[in-house]
């Protein structure tokens, strides 16, 4: 089952979520910069909160599809069950890129998690009614259905 929470960076969960996305894996490895990305690193905001005021984006995004990930062989038969914690940005058209790691789970589940984030599609932040880029947290749960 995959459980998707944006987090703000302070770790206080948004309550904009859908509460129909699907569960999902998390997984760790690099990913291209914002530069890389065609993004300028600066116009990457945060969702506004207590800790994060203006200039931040007042509507946070929303995961419009959100495919979850495959349990990795060796996670499977470990039986392992727990989250994967992700920094995310979600461009403005929805998209999400620069994945990082923040809460590894291992044996193969941070790998999974990142290739399956990177296939979820957004709804745009807004500041101002305009999309923006913002940075988020993602947890990605990965529970598997294990038989006796």
């Amino acid at each position: 089952m995959l459980a998707f929470t944006p987090l703000m960076p302070s770790g206080l969960a948004q309550d904009s979520v859908p509460s129909s996305a699907p569960s999902a894996a998390v997984a760790s490895q690099a990913q291209p910069s914002p530069a890389a990305t065609g993004q300028d690193a600066s116009s990457v905001l945060k969702v506004c909160s207590v800790k994060f005021g203006p200039p931040c984006a007042n509507v946070p995004p929303r995961a419009l599809k959100a495919p979850s990930p495959k349990l990795p062989r060796e996670a499977l038969q470990k039986k392992i069950d727990g989250h994967v914690l992700l920094d995310v940005v979600v461009d403005k058209n929805g998209l999400a890129h620069d994945i990082r790691v923040l809460q590894p789970l291992g044996y193969g589940c941070d790998e999974a998690a990142i290739k399956s984030v990177e296939k979820w599609r957004f709804s745009p932040a807004t500041m101002d009614g305009q999309p923006v880029a913002v940075e988020i947290n993602v947890d990605v749960g990965f529970h598997g259905h294990f038989t006796q």
